[in-house]
């Protein structure tokens, strides 16, 4: 992921896709993450990210944006246990 910083344990759902450039909702704190003095988008430890859309302002379309869902919990960590127990087979 260009120009982002992905921290501990978060999930990054298929088909997301995060560049520098790609604002990122946290629907859990109800606002955008912001940049550092870097420029980079840092993903909060266990946040789980998907894809999502934002709406342009003063039209009908929409932008696409991802978004942090949740952080996880215990139900979290056992689908990735799950996700990770059927690539052992791969």
């Amino acid at each position: 992921y260009q120009g982002i910083i992905v921290q501990q344990r978060a999930v990054i759902a298929a088909g997301t896709i995060i560049t520098a450039s790609t604002l990122i909702y946290d629907a859990v704190q109800g606002e955008f993450l912001q940049r550092d003095s870097g420029g980079s988008f840092t993903i909060p430890e266990r946040a789980v990210v998907v894809p999502g859309s934002r709406p342009l302002k003063d039209t009908a379309f929409q932008l696409y944006c991802p978004i942090i869902i949740k952080y996880r919990d215990a139900k979290t960590d056992e689908s990735v246990k799950r996700e990770e127990d059927l690539h052992i087979f791969d």
